[in-house]
């Protein structure tokens, strides 16, 4: 007979998560899920392919990458913190609050809205009216709050008044983007059998900058790192480095032209994953920032 999530002795056994069980995600993905079956407000909960799908009872669902939850949890400096951020993470989200999410910017995209600021009659030393952090490839991070009306970024006022200091809002955001690439559906298109495309919902796609299990998987499949070219905020296009044919590709692309697309953000600038992150370059280490 199956045991019953309910019992005191799974309750135990699943309570106590080990630095064990932190080494994967197929090794703490049970856990978590079974961990999740003993919610009151968790009708059911699996884990399958990477992911804890959950069913409240409700009639919500959502699924978690554990992927990305893991490196949250490895970042926890005791046994308490990590079921404070598993059970964060099995909160059902309400439809009101949204999403809130990484959002990549250009290099010059704070200087241009300083600009902006300036030429609207604002003081030279006026903030921001957003939160925002340099990354090492020159780009920026902004966090965005989406809901059905509409999209706008945020500020750290706004941040702290919701009770989020700015570690809490960067693991809130990145949550929030595993969720909304799994209910949105995040496709993989070919060009050419060469490049490949990332296809989202015309909005985010270079948000997945910041799913470092997703590329960590692409270099797992090619057997290399992937070179990257976050063109817009919905054109990313990646390849192998390693293939010669496909780099030479991605740099046609990369070339200057007249055009520049909507919403650019480094149509010219192809980038490397490496085990560090994002680098302009294969063999770059820049720490202190970001990536």
């Amino acid at each position: 007979m199956a045991g019953n999530p309910n019992d005191p002795d799974e309750n135990e056994v699943v309570l106590e998560i080990s630095a064990e069980d932190l080494a994967s995600a197929d090794l703490i993905g049970p856990k978590i899920a079974a961990f999740a079956r003993l919610r009151e407000d968790i009708a059911a909960a699996d884990f399958d392919g990477g992911a804890v799908s959950l069913r409240y009872h409700s009639g919500g669902e959502m699924a978690l990458d554990v992927s990305e939850l893991l490196g949250f949890l490895r970042q926890a400096p005791d046994g308490q913190a990590v079921m404070d951020i598993l059970d964060d993470a099995l909160t059902e989200p309400s439809e009101d609050e949204g999403y809130l999410l990484p959002v990549l910017k250009g290099a010059d995209y704070i200087e241009t809205v300083q600009a902006q600021l300036r030429e609207a009659g604002a003081p030279a030393d006026q903030p921001l009216p957003f939160w925002y952090q340099p990354l090492r490839t020159g780009l920026n991070v902004v966090l965005m709050h989406d809901t059905p009306q509409m999209m706008r970024s945020v500020s750290e006022a706004e941040l702290a008044g919701a009770g989020l200091d700015l570690d809490m809002a960067r693991q809130q955001a990145m949550q929030d983007l595993a969720r909304f690439c799994h209910e949105r559906d995040l496709q993989v298109g070919s060009i050419d059998d060469k490049l490949f495309q990332l296809q989202l919902d015309g909005n985010y796609e270079a948000s997945t900058y910041f799913l470092s299990g997703l590329w960590d998987d692409i270099q797992d499949e090619f057997g290399a790192p992937p070179a990257a070219l976050f063109a817009a905020r919905n054109v990313v296009i990646y390849a192998n480095s390693a293939d010669a044919e496909a780099m030479r590709l991605l740099q046609i692309v990369a070339a200057p032209g007249d055009e520049v697309p909507a919403h650019a953000i480094a149509p010219h600038q192809i980038l490397y994953w490496t085990d560090d992150g994002w680098s302009l370059l294969p063999a770059q280490d820049a720490p202190g920032l970001p990536h």
